[in-house]
C-alpha cells in the first residue's frame, strides 16, 4: 500500500488501472531493454577480444546470457509478446523499429540462453555480487516454473524440470538461510549465505535510493530529510500471517515504532506496519546514506520454488518437498507443516511465498 495516497503510480497498479503515464511500468520497460542491449554488446563483442584469456570471456559471456535472460523473464511476465532483440542496434538497424516476438520465443530463447550460461564455467559463488552458478540454476528453476503454468501450460515435464534444477542447487550446500532477520539487511552479509543475487550500492558512489520509503510520512525517526511512508503493509495482510509468527514481530520484517531522531531515547508510534527487512538502521539514525543492497534472489525462494515444483512433479509433497519449506517456517518458530494433501501442500507454499518474500517484487508474479 501507499500510506497517504500520495503515490498514485503505486494505487494504479494495484487496482488494475496502469496506464502509459505511470513511471513505474515504464520504468520496467526501459531498464530491462538497456541492460539487454548491454548484453548484446558484450555478447557480440567479448569472442572478438584477442588479448583476454578464454576462461575470463566464458564467465563474462555467460554472465552476459544470464542477464539478459534474467531481463526477457520479467519483461516477458509483465508484458507478453515483446520484441526479441539479440544483436547490437544502431541508426542503421533493421531492428531499430523491432516486432513482437511470441510468448513462447521469448521463453524458448531465455532457456536457451541460461543454458549457455550454465555452460560458462561460473563459480558457484561470488563475494562481489556477479552472477554466479547458483543464480542461473534458480532462474532456470524458475523459468522452467513458469513454463509450466500459464500461458504456455508445458505442465508435468517442466514441474520436474524446475523441480530437478532448484534441487541442484539445494544439494551443491553453497547457500543457508540466515539464522537471524537482522542478518537479511546488514551490510556484513550481502552477497553470502542466502543473498544469492543482489543489487550493488555503495554510498558515496550509487547510493541505495529507498530509504526514506520505509520510513512513516513525517514522523521524523530518521536522519534522511524527507520521509514518505510510500511503503507500508495493509493490516489485512499482517492479520494472515499465523499467530505467533515470528517474521510479524516489530523489527523483524515490520516495525510500527522506532526512536526519535532528536532524541533517541524517546519512541514514536506509528499507526500502521512499516517495512523493516529493508532498513538500512546505520544509515537511517546516522549518515542518510546507505550502502545497503537490493536483493533479487535469496535462497529462501528456491526452497519455496523447489517445494512447490516437487509437490506438483510427484502428485504430493514428498519428505524433501516438506524439508524445504519447513526450514522456512521453523525460522519462523511456526509448527512444521505435516499431513497435507498435494492441494493443501500446494496453497501452504504460495502462503509461505507472501508471507516470506513480501516487498521484494515477487508477488505480483
Amino acid at each position: 500500500g501507499t500510506y497517504v495516497g500520495q503515490n498514485q503510480q503505486i494505487n494504479k497498479i494495484r487496482n488494475c488501472t496502469n496506464d502509459s503515464d505511470n513511471e513505474y511500468s515504464r520504468s520496467w520497460w526501459n531498464r530491462p531493454y538497456r541492460a539487454i542491449a548491454n548484453a548484446n554488446l558484450a555478447i557480440a563483442n567479448i569472442p572478438t577480444i584477442d588479448e583476454m584469456e578464454e576462461s575470463a570471456k566464458n564467465r563474462c559471456l555467460g554472465e552476459a546470457y544470464a542477464l539478459r535472460a534474467y531481463n526477457y523473464f520479467n519483461l516477458v511476465r509483465i508484458f507478453g509478446a515483446v520484441p526479441l532483440i539479440l544483436n547490437p542496434v544502431d541508426a542503421s538497424s533493421e531492428e531499430l523499429y523491432p516486432s513482437q516476438a511470441s510468448v513462447e520465443e521469448v521463453y524458448n530463447q531465455i532457456v536457451s540462453d541460461l543454458q549457455a550460461a550454465e555452460n560458462s564455467g561460473l563459480p558457484w559463488d561470488d563475494a562481489s555480487g556477479r552472477v554466479t552458478m547458483g543464480v542461473v540454476k534458480s532462474l532456470l528453476a524458475q523459468v522452467y516454473m513458469t513454463m509450466a503454468g500459464y500461458p504456455l501450460q508445458r505442465g508435468n515435464e517442466y514441474y520436474q524440470l524446475a523441480a530437478s534444477k532448484s534441487k541442484e542447487v539445494i544439494d551443491n550446500g553453497t547457500y543457508s538461510l540466515f539464522d537471524s532477520y537482522d542478518k537479511l539487511h546488514d551490510v556484513a552479509y550481502e552477497n553470502q549465505g542466502e543473498h544469492m543475487f543482489m543489487i550493488q550500492y555503495q554510498a558515496g558512489v550509487t547510493a541505495n535510493g529507498w530509504q526514506y520509503l520505509y520510513c512513516p510520512f513525517n514522523m521524523d525517526i530518521s536522519a534522511y530529510s524527507t520521509e514518505t511512508g510510500s511503503i507500508y503493509a495493509l493490516q489485512e495482510f499482517i492479520d494472515s500471517y499465523e499467530e505467533g509468527d515470528k517474521r510479524t514481530e516489530d523489527h523483524q520484517f515490520y516495525y510500527t515504532s522506532y526512536t526519535s531522531n532528536n532524541d533517541r531515547s524517546q519512541v514514536v508510534t506509528f499507526p500502521s506496519h512499516f517495512i523493516f527487512k529493508m532498513f538500512d538502521v546505520d544509515a537511517q539514525e546516522n549518515t542518510a546514506q546507505s550502502s545497503l543492497n537490493w536483493p533479487l534472489l535469496r535462497y529462501a525462494d528456491v526452497l519455496l520454488l523447489y517445494a512447490e515444483a516437487a509437490n506438483e512433479a510427484e502428485g504430493a509433497p514428498s519428505e524433501s518437498a516438506y524439508n524445504a519449506v519447513n526450514q522456512i517456517r521453523q525460522r519462523a518458530n511456526l509448527q512444521p507443516l505435516a499431513g497435507l494433501s498435494q492441494n493443501q501442500f500446494r496453497e501452504a507454499v504460495w502462503k509461505e511465498r507472501y508471507h516470506e518474500l513480501a516487498f521484494e517484487n515477487k508477488i505480483w508474479f
